[in-house]
């Protein structure tokens, strides 16, 4: 079981989205880049060295046998001005539709993550952790 938590909506490109609707394309990498002000080289070279994992937090990537396991760190969760748990692992963007059963082929079309802005965290940690991620938090992916 996953928990669903939601980040900011991209509602700027939704009007386009019948041009994007494809399971072989979408807008360009450039609609998603990070503003010039946020160094997201700085935080993604600070997030690979968190070395302070969060108890019980490591968990596989998928499914399959031997998975490669991703473990979240805390080490800047009690910063003075906001907190993040921080963790590096693969992308793998679910583009199944909406259910559940992870069937090979789409439901409805494709899923449009910049329509759906969703990412994926471990509910065993979601409901441990449930006081620190209330929902409606601010997220960072980045690439």
């Amino acid at each position: 079981m996953m928990t669903y938590i939601p980040s900011i909506p991209f509602a700027l490109f939704a009007f386009r989205w019948l041009q994007f609707n494809k399971p072989d394309g979408g807008p360009p990498g450039s609609y998603f880049a990070a503003g010039s002000s946020i160094p997201a080289a700085a935080l993604q070279s600070a997030a690979v060295k968190a070395s302070t994992p969060v108890p019980d937090a490591t968990y596989p990537i998928n499914g399959d046998k031997g998975a490669k396991k991703v473990t979240i760190y805390s080490d800047w969760t009690n910063l003075d001005e906001g907190a993040a748990y921080v963790w590096v692992a693969d992308m793998d963007v679910d583009c199944d539709g909406i259910d559940y059963k992870c069937k090979h082929q789409t439901n409805f079309g494709a899923l449009a993550a910049y329509e759906v802005p969703f990412f994926v965290i471990p509910d065993r940690f979601g409901t441990k952790y449930a006081k620190q991620l209330p929902g409606n938090n601010v997220s960072a992916v980045i690439w």
